[in-house]
């Protein structure tokens, strides 16, 4: 079983997030990634974990409406976010 993580980017204009669309160069399941950008599967194979940017935290409160009504990605397992 393997696992996956969905990548969807948001820009603030304006006082509020708007969607730009979903990062798809990352399709490939980089766990070594995964467990670096959010404590997932962490660790992996190693016996050292590795230090992670964020713990899976739930959706942001001011998130995009086109994310916010997206019932795919609120199905999803340990949602979380991060900002640049």
């Amino acid at each position: 079983m393997g696992t996956d993580v969905y990548l969807h980017a948001e820009k603030r204009n304006d006082g509020s997030w708007h969607y730009c669309g979903e990062l798809t160069d990352l399709e490939d399941r980089n766990y070594q990634f995964f467990a670096i950008l959010a404590n997932v599967r962490n660790p992996i194979r190693s016996t050292v974990p590795f230090d992670y940017i964020v713990q899976p935290r739930g959706f942001p409160d001011d998130m995009s409406e086109d994310l916010r009504h997206d019932g795919l990605l609120l199905s999803g397992h340990d949602p979380g976010w991060v900002t640049l």
